[in-house]
């Protein structure tokens, strides 16, 4: 027998060593250009100019600073967008004490930061010695004014560490007077009694006792319907802890 035929190698296809290189080399080539492309395209988005920030725009903002909110988000103007911490900045934001909640979106084609604010909604002023703070139902201080306004006082409740849980009642009460601007205007204060009962001091005399906080809407009803009909006297008292039957009493000191 021939040595060559019994050898199983013999008769294979030879490859040539420069061949294998070549195409060792194509996929380092084609390896390399993926990294080149992934590279470059990381940096057009992460350090080049082309999607930085150009502008930001703020949007439901009434009673917020808006100067506040553009000294927060400045420093954001020319940074790459994809680099801006829009977590920070509204966080940052969200400590301005008319702001409830915020939102930062990118706008990437647009080069903008649309900055969307909700408002807290003021229900009720404290007084302090030189003005009256307005009060959100949050019992979040917003600012400070000159007069009421067409708010009503918040009384026998301070602005004091845990005074929000207090005070909730009350601010409960006040959200749901807001939503009747008629009975709003006749209501000098709400005040919060020793025992926590709720109470009207009104603008022409007279009190309105509502007792708790449950079934608001139904009392002020109750107390909108007598006051359209009778006038109440300094040193009367329209008690409408029970709302179907409301009653008046002549217990009050002028």
């Amino acid at each position: 027998m021939n040595a060559d035929a019994a050898n199983p190698r013999i008769g294979e296809k030879r490859i040539d060593p420069r061949i294998a290189k070549r195409a060792i080399r194509r996929r380092v080539l084609a390896a390399l250009g993926v990294v080149l492309l992934v590279g470059g395209g990381l940096w057009v988005v992460y350090l080049s100019p082309f999607f930085d920030v150009d502008e930001i725009q703020f949007s439901g903002v009434v009673n917020a600073s808006k100067q506040r909110m553009s000294e927060i988000t400045e420093d954001l103007l020319g940074d790459p967008m994809a680099r801006v911490d829009i977590a920070r900045a509204s966080d940052q934001i969200r400590e301005l004490p008319w702001v409830k909640e915020v939102n930062i979106k990118r706008s990437w084609w647009g080069g903008d930061l649309s900055v969307s604010v909700v408002e807290r909604t003021p229900v009720a002023v404290q007084a302090i010695a030189d003005g009256y703070n307005l009060v959100g139902r949050e019992g979040k201080v917003l600012q400070k004014i000159p007069e009421p306004g067409v708010f009503p006082v918040i009384e026998g409740v301070t602005a004091a560490e845990g005074w929000v849980k207090e005070a909730e009642p009350v601010l409960a009460t006040a959200e749901h007077l807001g939503r009747a601007q008629d009975l709003a205007s006749r209501v000098r204060a709400i005040v919060l009694s020793e025992s926590g009962e709720i109470f009207f001091d009104l603008n022409e005399g007279g009190w309105v006792r509502l007792g708790d906080s449950r079934e608001m809407p139904e009392k002020l009803r109750s107390v909108r319907t007598v006051l359209s009909e009778v006038e109440v006297r300094c040193d009367q008292m329209l008690d409408v802890r029970s709302p179907s039957v409301p009653a008046m009493t002549s217990e009050h000191n002028c």
